[in-house]
């Protein structure tokens, strides 16, 4: 089953690292009522993979998700500044590979509605690709080792500073950001502490 859009031989390897990496992060989490996967994709295995008593995924593609437990919305976050969600709904949200395919100010907004949206005590936890593997990146797009479709949708890759600063400017506390894979994607997350 295909995780992402477009060909590349290494996509479903790269989306399985995402997974390990905030499954890492997420395993000492305790409140596991509700889920959110903003930009989930054509099949959920991240969202199937978690024990959460209920699964959210939304993207701006339309897709069916009634055989694996997910509760779907189709949302453009480019053409909806508000999420579709009441506030302090979640207790985790996740954003895999997403933010980098969004203007720097529908990001901005993001983390802002996130925020809101997020209980009290709850993370919210990103991965992005950092600034540096912009060049690696175009280059195995055309080789095909990654999916040219998802790189030429690119609109920003990133330096920790500039996440950190992401999650500091929409009031998460406890923020941490790191590179992995070789220092080719960052991870971050903080948490929502009133």
């Amino acid at each position: 089953m295909k995780i992402t859009r477009g060909e590349g031989i290494l996509e479903n390897f790269l989306a399985e690292q995402r997974y390990k990496v905030a499954k890492q992060v997420l395993s000492n989490f305790k409140n596991k009522d509700r889920v959110l996967d903003i930009g989930c994709g054509s099949y959920p295995k991240f969202l199937i993979s978690l024990d959460f008593k209920e699964k959210f995924g939304i993207d701006k593609y339309d897709y069916d998700f009634n055989n694996y437990g997910v509760n779907f919305i189709k949302f453009d976050l480019e053409k909806n500044k508000k999420l579709p969600f009441e506030d302090n709904f979640f207790d985790v949200i996740t954003a895999l590979a997403l933010i980098e395919h969004l203007e720097e100010n529908v990001t901005k907004n993001l983390f802002f509605e996130v925020f809101r949206i997020l209980k009290n005590n709850g993370i919210f936890l990103i991965t992005t690709p950092s600034k540096i593997s912009k060049p690696i990146l175009e280059l195995f797009s055309k080789l095909k080792i990654v999916s040219k479709e998802e790189i030429e949708e690119h609109k920003k890759c990133y330096e920790i500073s500039e996440i950190y600063k992401l999650f500091e400017l929409a009031n998460f506390k406890n923020i941490n950001v790191k590179l992995f894979e070789l220092g080719f994607n960052i991870i971050g997350y903080g948490y929502k502490l009133l």
